[in-house]
């Protein structure tokens, strides 16, 4: 049986990160994400007691360190970060605003900064943790109409190899794994009812991240990044 461990599966209300939450709910789980009735809905299905609500909006810092101090005082510190928020729009960059590359810095860059700050020391304390980041494959490929998307993905990855250095000698483990097309609703209906068919679906990402989360129980591994696609190929 797989040592149970605190997670903390952030954007967990649907797509891959409820997929995410259904691999490990074997752990100590906490489910967050700004959905407080998409979150009871998951937590009904997985019918575990050792999985807990606690609603947040990774945008909102004070919203974060309210759920992170929660987690902390009912069920103790947290040992696996994985971060699922993330937004994507997708347009030509004429096209955009300004107000959607401040949301995509929001959810896809300083959430995941202040999610960081908060479980790091602990971790750092215990010399034991692992921080998962769900990226994209637009940080590897120049697909038109993601210019937004891609460069706050790419900002957290390069956030990620940064503190990955950092915190090594900590114990501390940092996976960021690029993602392919995957079945959610990221994707416009058409898209998913033509290509659908091709994607990979959000269980085998997340069967991914449980074997990743399990693997780092070995102090001499560390699985850095990883890069998932269809088998067909990016679309």
């Amino acid at each position: 049986m797989t040592q149970s461990r605190r997670v903390w599966v952030l954007g967990a209300s649907r797509g891959i990160g409820a997929a995410v939450a259904r691999a490990l709910s074997h752990h100590q789980l906490v489910v967050s994400a700004r959905s407080e009735s998409m979150l009871q809905t998951l937590a009904t299905s997985l019918n575990s007691p050792t999985v807990v609500v606690h609603p947040c909006d990774v945008t909102n810092p004070a919203s974060l360190d309210a759920v992170h101090a929660a987690i902390n005082a009912t069920h103790g510190p947290i040992d696996v970060l994985v971060y699922c928020a993330g937004i994507g729009t997708f347009a030509p960059l004429v096209d955009l605003t300004s107000n959607d590359l401040d949301q995509h810095l929001a959810v896809n860059v300083r959430g995941l900064f202040h999610a960081l700050k908060l479980v790091i020391p602990g971790m750092t304390a215990r010399q034991y943790g692992h921080i998962v980041n769900i990226n994209s494959v637009a940080v590897l490929e120049p697909f038109a109409n993601c210019s937004v998307y891609g460069a706050s993905k790419a900002a957290a990855r390069a956030m990620l190899r940064s503190l990955r250095t950092e915190v090594r000698a900590d114990g501390i483990k940092v996976t960021d794994i690029y993602v392919g097309a995957t079945d959610t609703d990221i994707w416009p209906s058409a898209a998913r009812s033509e290509h659908g068919h091709r994607m990979m679906s959000p269980a085998d990402v997340a069967n991914v991240v449980a074997s990743v989360i399990d693997h780092s129980l070995a102090p001499q591994l560390h699985l850095e990044e990883i890069l998932l696609r269809p088998q067909g190929g990016d679309l």
